[in-house]
């Protein structure tokens, strides 16, 4: 059985191993609002593992995203759907949320 596949996060990968959410939500807000920005991070080391998840608002927005090429820090990132999941049960692997923009 697969699982669904969410209608506005993304999933990043080959990001640089300076990337952080940060970085993410500086690219990716250029093209609409993100509202969830993360890297997965190495528990043994403390860096990134290269790969994380953003959250838009809009779902035409993340449609958008993916379809379009993306570079930071001149590595060409992957950028396709992320499948449904509880990002927040990563406390240990991932960065923790930023806030909601009020």
């Amino acid at each position: 059985m697969s699982r669904p596949l969410s209608k506005t996060r993304v999933y990043i990968a080959s990001l640089p191993w300076r990337a952080t959410r940060e970085t993410l939500r500086s690219h990716f807000s250029q093209f609409g609002e993100v509202v969830f920005s993360s890297v997965a991070i190495d528990r043994a080391t403390g860096r990134s593992r290269g790969f994380g998840v953003v959250e838009f608002r809009d779902a035409d927005v993340a449609t958008a995203v993916i379809s379009q090429n993306h570079i930071i820090e001149g590595r060409t990132l992957r950028v396709s759907p992320a499948f449904e999941r509880n990002f927040n049960s990563f406390k240990n692997e991932i960065t923790e949320p930023h806030e909601l923009d009020n």
